[in-house]
């Protein structure tokens, strides 16, 4: 029955429904920003890509109701900022500037929003609109692009008509980059070729077709449960498989239990990813008496978390999870460099016992000390008392400690 299942054609169509990606292998931490990265360093034609500005202008070619009439090629270069800071503090995700080359003078700018799943926050694309009429000469040709899976029209341009005459904000959907890379580019650069491939993939299956893919699953699963065959199949599968608990359903029913027990205080500030039942990142904010670090800190912006990690996307059992004491020193994420400072200054004070693996890092987390590892056992009784001992093992040894050298420095 099993044997019969697993060489069905429905399983067939479910292992090519999640065919190889190379962008699906970092799914978990590959978001807005990342893309948004590609697109900057692809749309710029002084990068080393090779393909000067064939994919900017091929892009634009597929929006419609832009009036951007660009100087030739040989005359203009582009140049793309990531994450461009307004005059008042906000971020938009792209600027793209499109420069004269014997006069250096901005003779388009463009202005990139993505939204993959969230809708924009209030008023900012007219603040955004404000910003680049604010920012670039009068006769500089501007536009706000509002970037969605569907194309959505926009609820945030202004509704200023001198404002949305010198800056229009016109919305698009991702299907645009996905027809954008599969145009047929001149260079010899075999390895842009293919990111842009695996671009074009990423984006069509995980933000234009999510959606409509995982319908075509559920349809396919659907037609597996109503065959007598392969029901019985999955009834054994069931009835051996080890457990169908999670590693969330885990930390919430039985470990935050346990630690609430020991401590005066815990709380699950938040796990990575938030919507996932196997996430591989889980943070604990603990206080175990006295007052808390969060207490002492005042007004820093720095926060400590005990983080259960596992290397494994969706860890299950048989899968490595360790403990660490990180500093969050960021705002969104970019590093606060005064939060930066201090959690760097801390790791050199050597103010910990003994660390037993080498201290990782990756923006804007500073890691401050490195504790045990345990593999996954069975997502029951072992796993519980053996985790609540990795982190409290690591309390231990690092909570006083931190404690005293910030009343130290006080």
């Amino acid at each position: 029955m099993i044997k019969s299942l697993l060489e069905s054609e429905e399983i067939k169509a479910l292992i090519k429904a999640n065919e190889f990606n190379m962008l699906s292998l970092f799914s978990e931490i590959f978001n807005e920003n990342s893309y948004t990265r590609i697109l900057s360093y692809l749309f710029n034609s002084e990068e080393n890509h090779g393909l000067n500005q064939q994919f900017f202008r091929s892009w634009l070619k597929k929006i419609d109701n832009l009036d951007f009439k660009l100087p030739a090629v040989k005359n203009s270069t582009i140049k793309s900022s990531f994450n461009w800071q307004t005059h008042d503090g906000r971020f938009i995700d792209l600027v793209v500037q499109v420069i004269d080359r014997e006069t250096g003078k901005v003779t388009h700018v463009l202005g990139l929003e993505n939204k993959k799943f969230t809708k924009e926050s209030e008023s900012q694309l007219s603040d955004y609109q404000e910003d680049i009429i604010g920012t670039f000469d009068e006769d500089t040709d501007k536009v706000i692009i509002y970037m969605t899976p569907k194309g959505d029209k926009a609820s945030s341009c202004s509704d200023d008509e001198d404002i949305d005459s010198e800056c229009p904000c016109i919305s698009v959907s991702y299907n645009s980059l996905v027809e954008t890379c599969e145009e047929k580019f001149e260079t010899n650069n075999c390895d842009i070729l293919l990111l842009i491939k695996h671009l074009k993939n990423y984006i069509k299956h995980h933000i234009v077709y999510g959606a409509s893919m995982r319908d075509s699953k559920r349809n396919i699963v659907n037609s597996i449960s109503k065959n007598s065959e392969y029901k019985k199949a999955i009834e054994e599968i069931i009835k051996y498989y080890p457990t169908f608990k999670t590693i969330r359903n885990l930390v919430y029913e039985d470990i935050l239990p346990e630690l609430l027990d020991r401590y005066r205080y815990v709380r699950i500030a938040w796990i990575y990813p938030s919507r996932s039942n196997t996430p591989h990142e889980i943070n604990f904010e603990i206080n175990p008496k006295g007052k808390s670090i969060k207490e002492l800190l005042g007004r820093k912006k720095i926060s400590f978390y005990y983080m259960l990690h596992s290397s494994t996307p969706n860890p299950h059992i048989g899968d490595e999870v360790c403990i660490r004491l990180m500093a969050w020193c960021g705002d969104g994420y970019d590093y606060v460099k005064s939060s930066q400072a201090f959690a760097q200054k801390i790791k050199k004070a050597d103010i910990f016992n003994e660390d037993l693996s080498t201290p990782r890092q990756w923006k804007p987390w500073e890691c401050l000390y490195s504790g045990g590892t345990y593999n996954l056992q069975d997502m029951g009784e072992q796993d519980t008392e053996s985790i609540v001992e990795l982190i409290g093992d690591c309390v231990e040894e690092t909570y006083k400690p931190l404690e005293d050298y910030i009343k130290s420095i006080k």
